[in-house]
């Protein structure tokens, strides 16, 4: 993959974080038609794509440029549900509960030797590792929602958290 077609990220995200194309193709070192072009759906090469993220600054973008080359978590967009803090938090402890009911007999197949686990055995783990990837996709929406108004993107407070994942020797 050594292009996307991204138009549709790039005006949603323009238009959050408040840039005109000018602007962007300036702060990005690109030409104003190369970055037109994008707006209007022509294929944004991976290389411009991060200088057009990065003078962009904006966690939602970034996060869905990810899902789109890595195929990483995407983010929650939901027609039904809004996406303020409060809803989110509440939506990501309902989906916690689904996940816990379903612990103890989870635990229960994990300690068994891989041998001796069942077809039924594997699908009940997949629900499992479902019922958090389900939890995770809201849970990231919530942090972009609470980050959003605190002015600082995702990267960032990875990057100011990073020293002490460090320290607490989870990286």
């Amino acid at each position: 993959m050594e292009a996307l077609h991204v138009n549709t990220e790039l005006r949603q995200s323009a238009k959050r974080k408040n840039i005109t194309q000018l602007t962007l193709s300036r702060k990005a070192h690109k030409a104003h038609t190369t970055v037109s072009g994008y707006f209007n759906g022509e294929p944004t090469p991976i290389g411009a794509l991060a200088d057009l993220a990065n003078v962009l600054d904006d966690s939602t973008f970034s996060n869905e440029m990810a899902h789109k080359t890595f195929g990483t978590l995407p983010v929650m967009k939901s027609d039904t549900y809004c996406d303020s803090p409060f809803a989110l938090d509440f939506l990501q402890q309902k989906e916690s509960s689904e996940r816990k009911e379903r612990k103890s007999h989870t635990l229960m197949i994990l300690c068994k030797v891989d041998a001796a686990l069942t077809n039924q055995d594997k699908d009940d783990l997949l629900v499992y590792v479902n019922e958090y990837l389900d939890e995770m996709l809201i849970e990231m929406k919530l942090v972009l929602s609470i980050l959003s108004k605190t002015n600082i993107s995702f990267m960032k407070a990875i990057s100011m958290r990073k020293a002490f994942w460090i320290i607490k020797k989870y990286l």
